[in-house]
């Protein structure tokens, strides 16, 4: 039987849950995930990468191989962003990484992103306390992911404190805190 990839993705997810300890299943899932990796969406690419960093030890081969795959992938949502730096560090990947680089440059423009979105709403007078915990707990989750691991790069840094700077501003202005 031949699995699609969100399939793969899941089955992956699911097994790191329970933690397998059975090396054939886990070497069956990794080599099916690397035949169909280019197949597989951003959503699947974090998870296959989150499944195989839980694993004791990782599955390197896979995990570099997706790590080489980020930057081809679609744009990363801030939970993908946050599973990503975790499984790179868990993986030690280095600093120069190209995997990292292609994280680090997503994080920036994410949180310039939020800024930007932020600053519009706030300026309409109907940004509320749903949107700023939201933009609060996505950027911030992965500004630690990075910090965590020693990556956290200047410019992600400098993005994320214009976006808090910028969501003080909105709040005191707009009375939401």
């Amino acid at each position: 039987m031949e699995l699609r990839a969100q399939e793969l993705s899941s089955i992956a997810w699911s097994f790191a849950n329970l933690r397998p300890q059975q090396d054939q299943l886990v070497e069956a899932i990794s080599g099916a995930c690397l035949a169909r990796m280019k197949q597989m969406d951003a959503q699947g690419t974090c998870n296959v990468a989150w499944a195989f960093a839980t694993f004791s030890p990782p599955n390197a081969p896979l995990l570099y191989a997706l790590a080489e795959r980020v930057g081809e992938a679609p744009k990363l949502n801030a939970l993908d962003l946050t599973n990503l730096a975790w499984c790179f560090g868990v993986l030690d990947l280095p600093k120069e990484h190209q995997g990292w680089t292609s994280i680090s440059g997503a994080a920036e423009d994410l949180i310039n992103t939020f800024t930007q979105s932020l600053a519009r709403t706030a300026g309409k007078g109907n940004i509320d306390r749903q949107f700023m915990r939201s933009l609060r707990d996505e950027m911030l989750s992965v500004v630690h992911a990075f910090a965590n691991f020693s990556h956290l790069t200047d410019a992600v840094y400098r993005a994320a404190l214009r976006s808090l700077t910028t969501a003080a501003q909105a709040a005191g202005r707009l009375d939401i805190l």
